[in-house]
């Protein structure tokens, strides 16, 4: 609690931590795109490399709310300053972030190992210190006698998605990779004046002795439940799965560019900020869009259409999923309290999400399904949400209408996903996937005139070889006349 003589931090005074803030969010999510597009004809040019790198700044940033948590509850306030201080003045040496050519590698083994080495070595300390921010300075404010806002929360994540979307607009196109690594540095010593500045005003304005986050009333916040803090955890993972599927779907459909990396997960960013600013989401619209739009990338899946139509309907699904997503995870969002564990949380799902994708797909599928894993991933936590809420209603009918509305649809489409992955007229002969992609041999229209081999990466047919003997040697394909 709060000693009773505190001067509490006005308004006007919480302007530098909320620029730092935004500082942070911009650089942490302007070095993303930059560092997979550098080392990216390095592993083959695939999609596998962003699914690596955004798995790695997924961790990263599970490392630096870790490191948050840890300061709010252990240190006092002025304990935390020096400490952060120190941290941040050290990650300003190991500037600029370029990757050695000893990274480079020299064979197609351990993709992945090797990229999360190189980026941990490269940008890992900057990146973990730029990711504890927005909590910390968040913490700070509330023990300097200021309510945290969850807006705030909001806001940085306005500011990372003008970093995403001005790197493919402006950054890529007008800036060589050496002259980007320059312009980030230099956005890194701005946000280390800006950390001065608040590390100074903080100290200054510390008690005496240690206190919790200041709230409105002086009794004390209940620790949130398991089962609210497990929502926490699915719901967070989920979207990360939805948004890193869909990329996939989009690089290997398309090609892996910085465009359609940069698209999905800005889409994601812009759900963060509708759902936490608090004015914007609206609960009812977004569930009654959800089934839509779902279906609709249902029927991509399936149809394969035009890449125009592909992206269109693939980005209005992540968006409804996400915003769905995260608009139930800010209806569980804790007292400020609570807020460095919440974000903790947050974190942990974004890390496992990205580790399902990354590395558990490849593994444990032998195609590009995680699209259809992460819709009906989507269709079980929202679910569940709503069934743990007894106070969800809507104006067009009662709760159980709803919710076993909403049961129907998702099983139908369950359904219809896992006919997908089952192939009609085609025996599978051969079915692979690995780090650089999906390979599938298969014997097409087995009735017809002997059939054809046919070998596809992914949704791309790749060759065709006709089945009948005196036909075998007949040039398709690429090689047609």
């Amino acid at each position: 609690m709060c000693e009773a003589k505190q001067q509490p931090l006005s308004r006007e005074g919480t302007a530098p931590f909320a620029a730092a803030m935004l500082a942070a969010a911009f650089l942490l999510f302007q070095i993303q795109p930059l560092m997979a597009n550098y080392v990216l004809p390095w592993f083959g040019g695939g999609p596998g490399v962003w699914t690596s790198a955004v798995l790695f700044f997924q961790v990263m940033l599970l490392v630096g709310y870790l490191y948050a948590h840890a300061l709010a509850k252990y240190l006092s306030l002025r304990g935390q300053v020096g400490v952060h201080l120190v941290l941040v003045m050290v990650a300003l040496v190991t500037l600029p972030v370029v990757p050695g050519a000893g990274f480079r590698p020299e064979d197609a083994t351990r993709p992945i190992m090797r990229i999360l080495v190189l980026l941990t070595a490269t940008v890992g300390l900057p990146y973990g210190v730029l990711a504890a921010t927005s909590p910390l300075l968040q913490s700070w404010i509330g023990k300097l006698g200021h309510t945290t806002p969850y807006r705030l929360f909001a806001l940085s994540n306005a500011a990372s998605l003008v970093a995403l979307l001005s790197y493919p607009v402006w950054f890529e196109a007008s800036l060589t990779r050496q002259q980007q690594v320059l312009f980030w540095s230099g956005g890194f010593a701005v946000f280390t004046a800006l950390m001065l500045v608040c590390a100074t005003k903080a100290w200054r304005l510390a008690p005496s002795r240690p206190m919790g986050l200041a709230r409105p009333t002086g009794s004390p916040a209940a620790r949130p439940p398991n089962l609210t803090r497990g929502l926490w955890l699915a719901l967070s993972a989920t979207a990360v799965v939805v948004m890193l599927a869909f990329t996939n779907e989009l690089s290997h459909s398309v090609a892996p560019i910085p465009f359609l990396w940069v698209l999905p997960l800005s889409l994601y960013l812009l759900s963060f900020v509708i759902t936490f600013d608090g004015r914007l989401y609206r609960r009812n619209i977004t569930l009654i869009a959800l089934i839509p739009s779902i279906a609709a990338a249902t029927w991509a899946l399936r149809a394969d259409p035009d890449v125009v139509t592909q992206v269109f309907i693939y980005g209005i699904a992540v968006f409804v999923m996400c915003t769905a997503l995260h608009g139930e995870l800010a209806r569980y969002k804790p007292d400020v309290t609570h807020l460095t564990e919440f974000y903790l949380v947050i974190a942990s799902g974004g890390a496992l999400g990205g580790s399902l994708v990354a590395v558990g797909a490849p593994l444990l599928l032998t195609d590009f399904f995680e699209a259809h894993v992460g819709i009906i991933g989507c269709g079980a936590v929202i679910l569940c949400s709503l069934a743990t809420d007894p106070t969800f209603s809507t104006r067009l009918a009662p709760r159980r209408a709803v919710w076993t509305t909403l049961l129907a649809a998702f099983t139908v489409l369950i359904v219809v996903l896992v006919q997908d992955t089952m192939e009609d007229d085609v025996i599978v002969l051969s079915q692979t996937r690995n780090f650089y992609g999906a390979h599938t041999i298969a014997h097409v229209w087995p009735e017809a005139n002997g059939g054809l081999y046919e070998l596809r990466s992914g949704g791309v047919n790749h060759g065709l070889q006709m089945r009948a003997p005196d036909k075998r040697g007949w040039p398709t394909m690429y090689y047609s006349e």
